[in-house]
């Protein structure tokens, strides 16, 4: 399934935004600024995570409103997007501000975070190996300085997976956002080039004569490893591009020009064919408009964004209230879904919108009445009706 199916069908999971509700007051994107430990959830300490972290790879929303389990769903998060920790975290959600042309605050998972480690080091409980600039998972903290974190060794060749994951801990001063100079930091340690027996499976081990970790594929050409220990019939090698792993084989390994490595990677930010977000372009039958920057983005009456720079914005809903229901974004870093002023659109050049009929606003419908999915062209339930978008064409 391509990625723009795959977002046209999610958009189900981003329910309605309540338009023409009860108001809230509109806290602005103002407090917890640069620096600041103020969070959107009304915590006040970052309780000793790192000040920035990336977001993962993952599928569906990312973003939520709230920390709770039942927290609706605002967005979609490209994986490798730097975000600022906003406080602690609750329920294993994390608050967070996303810094860039679309200002963005929401909880993220654990599940969907990410840091690069600034020095090289092991991933202690496990085989995990980190370079400068390797790109782990985040999955809480683990006591003593140190962030529990998921590491993927990457065997540098598209199509060939990697071994674990495996989920150990690393220094949380270790980790952050920013790529650091290769040049002003240790790399890994240097050894000798050699690689694995063509066709044939091998068994990584913890240690010689000790747990098995991992089963290397046969590939063509074989995969290339480090030798950092020659001990007799067992080899201490370094596995992968980094991340890496660091164990023992004991097979005959043959001498060789080729360094470690191939093409591909872990994590990387979605890159759009064209000026409208690739998000946006998967509901193509829906109005397109231009949005103003300086534009907030609300739901339920709540900002949660605010455009830094002119962006585009996909028509689900339009109210008598004046507000219109949009899937919004400037890149494909960040869509949102959620409710902005209809002064806010502008025609897209080459590109004449029709807007949607608007529907008085009304009443939220009640916790218990079943979410019916809108079928094209059946007109859009009340504002704040719990009722997700289903994209054209789908069940």
């Amino acid at each position: 399934m391509t990625a723009r199916i795959a977002t046209s069908l999610a958009l189900a999971a981003l329910v309605g935004c309540g338009g023409g509700a009860e108001s809230v007051q509109d806290e602005g994107l103002t407090e917890g600024g640069e620096g600041s430990t103020t969070a959107a959830g009304g915590a006040s300490s970052s309780e000793g995570w790192p000040s920035h972290l990336l977001t993962g790879e993952g599928t569906g929303p990312a973003l939520f409103l709230h920390e709770t389990p039942d927290s609706p769903a605002i967005g979609y998060v490209s994986a490798g997007v730097r975000v600022r920790v906003a406080a602690g975290p609750e329920a294993e959600r994390l608050p967070v501000w996303v810094d860039g042309p679309l200002k963005v605050r929401g909880w993220l998972p654990f599940a969907r975070l990410a840091a690069r480690a600034q020095q090289r080091g092991r991933v202690e409980g496990t085989v995990g190996y980190l370079g400068p600039n390797d790109v782990v998972g985040v999955r809480g903290l683990a006591g003593g300085g140190a962030m529990r974190v998921e590491v993927q060794p990457w065997l540098g060749r598209d199509g060939l997976g990697g071994l674990g994951p495996f989920v150990g801990t690393f220094p949380a001063e270790m980790l952050g956002a920013d790529e650091v100079d290769p040049s002003a930091v240790e790399g890994p340690t240097p050894g000798t080039a050699m690689q694995l027996p063509a066709g044939q499976e091998v068994v990584l081990y913890d240690r010689p004569n000790g747990q098995a970790v991992g089963t290397l594929p046969p590939a063509d050409p074989p995969l290339v490893v480090v030798v950092l220990r020659d001990q007799g019939e067992w080899m201490g090698v370094r596995v992968g591009v980094g991340p890496y792993a660091v164990g023992f084989v004991n097979v005959a390994l043959e001498a060789t020009d080729r360094p470690p490595g191939g093409s591909g990677g872990l994590v990387g930010q979605a890159v759009s064919a064209g000026p409208v977000p690739d998000r946006l372009m998967a509901e193509a039958d829906r109005p397109l408009w231009r949005v103003a920057a300086g534009t907030r983005v609300k739901f339920d009456g709540v900002t949660i964004a605010q455009l830094q720079e002119a962006g585009f914005a996909r028509e689900m809903n339009r109210y008598e209230t004046g507000e219109v229901d949009v899937f919004v974004a400037v890149n494909d870093d960040v869509a949102l879904r959620g409710m902005i002023d209809a002064n806010a659109l502008q025609a897209v050049e080459g590109q004449p919108a029709e807007p949607t009929p608007p529907v008085p606003a009304a009443q939220p419908a009640q916790p218990a009445q079943p979410a019916q999915p809108v079928q094209p062209p059946t007109p859009a339930g009340p504002p704040g009706a719990a009722q997700p978008l289903t994209s054209p064409g789908s069940p």
